[in-house]
């Protein structure tokens, strides 16, 4: 929850322990999604919308 303290850091500071939390994350949820027959794709903020869902079409089509 938050409470409106705030905490000053310098980014160089958390970069690391921020990646590995991450990469643990999305880890544990592609699992989840293999373990449940759940197609995973990650897709990152900087690629197009357009491109993705193409990709993603291109490999369903691949599976029929």
């Amino acid at each position: 929850m938050e409470t409106g303290e705030e905490l000053s850091t310098q980014p160089i500071q958390i970069q690391k322990a921020y990646r590995e939390s991450m990469q643990e994350y999305l880890k544990k949820i592609k699992t989840g999604c293999t373990n449940y027959g759940f197609d995973y794709n990650l897709i990152h903020s900087y690629q197009p919308f357009d491109g993705a869902i193409m990709n993603f079409f291109k490999k369903r089509a691949r599976l029929v």
